[in-house]
């Protein structure tokens, strides 16, 4: 009986009925556990490609933001560079645009993608006040649920459009478009842009001493009329180089700076009685009235700055301009412009470049008596009569009609006045240069060429930047 157990047990040990199949189950687990794995990391692999592609879409969205709108800030700040004339009115023409009408804005310019259609989100701020200027542009790309920022700084930087007066040649005492008529003597060159008969007409006691005449080389015969044919000192006429090109002269003066708008309202500034005032102007300011009487002093300290300073009244009625710190006062006057008499001044011991006056009324101006002006004078229409004494140093660039200088006195520097008939009388001398569109000389004096240091002309045609140049300069894209 052992024996025969013993004999059933081997067998069944040795029956190898359904191992295949036992394999077979082993084996399809093992393939679907592989099988399985293989799906979920393929699936995570989809997922986290469709994620990445999503976020990189949305980064490519957020850069073509940035680069749009960089781009549509570029044209605007070229165009109001062009309408404008200063730095006041230029910050003033192109913030209210990058800080309220683009910042903001949503661009959806953008093909669909992944079945969804692309936005970026715009907001600009600005970082930094004075000049230059640094803003910030934030572009928010977005497709569907994912959102991804690039950021870009850039500066804006108001540039001078006056680099200077043009060019005058050297010696030149006086050039004229259309006529010069004199009786005086002239110390330098003349120049005369027309040779039509009798465009220079030489009177008894006139004569050009240390220069010569400058003339078209087409003029008529008879371009010069003197006393006699026999005249001694009937000039010879020279030929010059190059035509005088007064378009030049045009620009400059038909460029003269508009005020400043938009500026913070200021105190006025009177200064009478047994006082004198120094008053800080750090910041540019529009003030109503500034009145000067009683032989007082306003000194006005810049400390270093450049300041613009629009005045509706600005009134030296017998008292004194005083400028301190080193910095450039601009002074637009839009109303009313007086000097009064006696011995007032402006600025008599300070440099020349320390001041630009401006004016844009339409009332005539008169500087006489002791009256003594150190600055750069621009007058955009107003006629101006220089008389009584009077002594002015500076550079007067002028649009009016007509400019009388007479009573006496001596004037100095540049006057530019290519639309004026500009007159000469009463012994006045004027030492430096002179161009205007016909100029007669009467009563003594001397027109007298001195070189003049040449200051920056703000709103000249020279030295300007048409192109942009360096008006905004982008920074490194940032996310």
């Amino acid at each position: 009986m052992d024996m025969l157990n013993k004999l059933n047990v081997k067998r069944y040990i040795n029956d190898e009925t359904g191992v295949s199949l036992l394999i077979a189950v082993m084996t399809l687990l093992v393939l679907s556990i592989i099988g399985v794995t293989l799906a979920t990391v393929t699936f995570a692999n989809v997922k986290l490609t469709t994620t990445d592609r999503e976020y990189q879409s949305a980064y490519y969205i957020a850069e073509a933001g940035v680069n749009e709108t960089y781009a549509q800030i570029k044209e605007h700040i070229l165009d109001s560079y062009a309408d404008t004339s200063n730095e006041a009115t230029f910050y003033s023409r192109i913030e209210p645009a990058l800080l309220e009408d683009i910042s903001e804005s949503t661009l959806t310019n953008f093909e669909r993608s992944l079945g969804e259609q692309p936005e970026a989100h715009i907001s600009i701020s600005k970082i930094d006040d004075g000049n230059p200027r640094t803003y910030q542009i934030s572009s928010k790309g977005k497709i569907g649920q994912r959102e991804r920022t690039v950021t870009k700084e850039f500066v804006v930087n108001w540039v001078a459009k006056g680099g200077g007066i043009p060019t005058i040649p050297e010696g030149m005492a006086a050039m004229v478009r259309s006529k010069i008529n004199f009786s005086t003597e002239i110390f330098g060159d003349v120049y005369i842009a027309s040779g039509e008969s009798e465009s220079v007409e030489i009177n008894w006691t006139g004569k050009i001493i240390d220069g010569n005449l400058y003339a078209p080389e087409d003029r008529k015969a008879d371009m010069i009329k003197t006393p006699s044919t026999d005249y001694p000192h009937r000039p010879t006429p020279q030929t010059f180089n190059e035509a005088i090109d007064f378009s030049v002269f045009e620009d400059l003066v038909n460029n003269i700076p508009d005020p400043p708008v938009g500026l913070p309202l200021q105190s006025n500034i009177y200064v009478s009685g047994g006082i004198n005032v120094t008053k800080e102007i750090l910041t540019d300011s529009y003030i109503n009235e500034i009145k000067v009487t009683s032989d007082r002093t306003l000194t006005i300290d810049t400390k270093g700055k450049t300041i613009d300073l629009v005045v509706d009244k600005f009134l030296i009625e017998q008292g004194h301009i005083k400028i301190v710190g080193g910095g450039m006062l601009n002074i637009y006057v839009t109303n009313r412009l007086s000097f009064g008499s006696g011995s007032s001044s402006i600025n008599k011991d300070g440099e020349t470049n320390n001041i630009n006056l401006y004016y844009s009324g339409l009332d005539s101006i008169s500087v006489g008596g002791a009256i003594r002006i150190n600055a750069s004078f621009f007058n955009k229409q107003a006629n101006l009569t220089l008389t009584g004494g009077h002594g002015f140093t500076g550079y007067v660039i002028s649009k009016s009609g007509n400019i009388t200088v007479t009573g006496g006195g001596v004037t100095s520097g540049v006057i530019i006045a290519p639309y004026s008939n500009m007159n000469i009388q009463g012994g006045t001398t004027h030492n430096g240069s002179i161009i205007a569109d016909k100029l007669s000389s009467f009563g003594g004096g001397k027109i007298k060429f001195e070189s003049t240091a040449i200051p920056v002309i703000p709103g000249g045609n020279e030295g300007g930047n048409d192109s942009g140049g360096e008006l905004i300069t982008p920074k490194p894209n940032t996310e």
